[in-house]
């Protein structure tokens, strides 16, 4: 069964770019394997052209299936790695937002997708940590609004979609420290850094890798429920309520019955 699923991993991960077929072999020599984040030199990302890079082809929340291959791809890593990504309320369709709430909680991070440019605000045990500089999804594409716990999973370094030559942050994938928060949603590193204060992504939210690599292990070492993300229109303020989920009627009615 271990053999099988570090092949089903293999196959989720390993898409040869330029001859369209599969095979893990050529891959790996550029890292395609998991990796601990302690064991990666701290170097400088390059920085990419925002006119000619060529955009990571990174997982799209909402494309058909997606759900299903982060499913396969979570119970393929879990067995592979031995790592628990804590990924149990994965499909979960209720926000929760029992227990601590925004700067109560360990972490917060509040995106707010208004700003030009985009910011992400890291709140660690309540104080204001890292500003960083965030992309919400592009044309074309949409990030889900939310104001919760995550619901997971969340990947200690190494999580990718589909691989091509130059779409790998050091060997990690295109989604580097990912930390999932609704269905295919995540907040994660991107190899893009100089896309990064606009909408640019397929839909999750990007952010400075070498930022995610420090954020990620607070994150994974705090659990879901002592972990609130906000992603909205406008910056929070570290005072109030939960604002409801800007989404469909029933979501916002499922919150409501939830709150009362």
């Amino acid at each position: 069964m271990k053999q099988l699923a570090v092949s089903a991993l293999v196959g989720l991960i390993s898409i040869s770019a330029w001859a369209g077929s599969l095979d893990p072999i050529m891959q790996r020599k550029n890292g395609d394997k998991p990796v601990s984040p302690a064991t990666i030199t701290p170097i400088q990302p390059i920085l990419m052209n925002n006119e000619t890079a060529q955009e990571p082809e990174e997982f799209e929340p909402e494309a058909p299936g997606a759900l299903e291959t982060l499913a396969a791809f979570d119970q393929a890593y879990q067995m592979a790695t031995g790592e628990d990504t804590q990924s149990q309320n994965m499909f979960s369709q209720v926000a929760d937002i029992s227990g601590c709430q925004r700067e109560t909680c360990k972490v917060w991070i509040d995106v707010a997708m208004n700003e030009r440019p985009q910011h992400a605000y890291v709140y660690i045990d309540g104080k204001l940590t890292y500003t960083l500089l965030a992309s919400s999804a592009g044309p074309g594409y949409a990030t889900k609004k939310w104001d919760a716990h995550p619901n997971g999973p969340f990947y200690s370094g190494y999580y990718m979609s589909k691989k091509f030559p130059g779409a790998s942050w050091h060997g990690l994938g295109d989604m580097p420290y990912a930390m999932f928060y609704y269905g295919g949603f995540a907040i994660h590193g991107t190899p893009s850094i100089g896309a990064l204060g606009r909408p640019a992504s397929h839909g999750c939210v990007r952010i400075d890798p070498t930022k995610a690599a420090v954020i990620n292990p607070i994150v994974r070492a705090a659990g879901p429920a002592n972990v609130w993300f906000s992603v909205q229109g406008a910056r929070i303020q570290p005072t109030g309520a939960p604002l409801l989920l800007s989404q469909t009627g029933e979501q916002q009615q499922q919150q409501q019955v939830q709150q009362n």
